[in-house]
């Protein structure tokens, strides 16, 4: 039965296509249903229709960079993982960089070096056990953003109220903190030689777009360009990766 199962798999099965359109729509669904309410609570609230527009506009904007990114991520995953579980996984909870690690950990917990997997040959015990880390591996923030966010929100506005500096304070300190997380990764392979610091020179190139774009709007006091310059960003940065690999690995 084993074997058979091993030989039978397939990665990029119907069925695995249809199980994650399914929970896409879903979350598809969820988004929609929100947007409605939000917009039923703007109009009973007498929000400004230029102020929901702008906030509309800018969510439109910002989610340019993210689905570009999404589907990279889809395309480096698909040739060792297939597309639904890829496509799945980054189009709902993940990203790049976790998924990618947590699979490697899947591959290292069974003996398998993660070069040698393929959409073709893997297994559908590695394909499952590597789903599975993937998937628990991201349970514990949405179990605490259950159970803490409303405790951790009364919290901050209570602090904001007795002293609105230091609230401010901690706020920034905590998304700095984030920030500080993800960016310093960047730098780990620096001592690996010069293909190490390709990152590094992506967020320079990436940060040299956003000071493009606050110079622009400080001399021609455009606000609304400021919607477009993370975005154009991430995006500059994305495609100015791909030359630069090239030239150095």
């Amino acid at each position: 039965m084993k074997n058979s199962l091993s030989v039978d798999f397939n990665a990029n099965a119907s069925a695995l296509y249809v199980i994650a359109a399914l929970v896409i729509l879903y979350v598809l669904a969820q988004s929609v249903f929100f947007l409605i309410r939000a917009l039923k609570q703007s109009k009973k609230i007498g929000m400004d229709k230029a102020v929901i527009k702008r906030t509309a506009r800018r969510a439109a904007i910002f989610s340019i960079a993210p689905a570009i990114s999404i589907f990279i991520g889809v395309a480096a995953l698909a040739p060792k993982l297939g597309i639904p579980l890829p496509w799945l996984r980054l189009s709902v909870i993940g990203s790049l960089v976790y998924e990618t690690s947590a699979a490697e950990i899947g591959a290292k917990s069974m003996n398998v070096p993660w070069e040698s997997f393929t959409a073709t040959t893997i297994t559908a015990e590695q394909f499952v056990t590597i789903a599975m880390i993937m998937s628990i591996g991201c349970l514990l923030p949405l179990v605490m953003v259950g159970f803490f966010t409303k405790k951790y929100s009364s919290g901050m506005l209570k602090m904001e109220k007795k002293d609105k500096k230091w609230g401010e304070i901690l706020s920034n300190a905590m998304f700095m903190g984030v920030v500080s997380c993800f960016f310093a990764t960047n730098f780990t392979k620096v001592t690996t030689g010069l293909a190490g610091w390709i990152p590094v020179f992506i967020i320079l190139i990436s940060a040299t777009v956003m000071i493009i774009f606050g110079v622009i709007q400080k001399a021609t006091k455009w606000r609304w360009i400021n919607d477009y310059a993370l975005p154009v960003s991430m995006i500059v940065g994305m495609v100015c990766s791909v030359p630069i690999y090239n030239a150095i690995v």
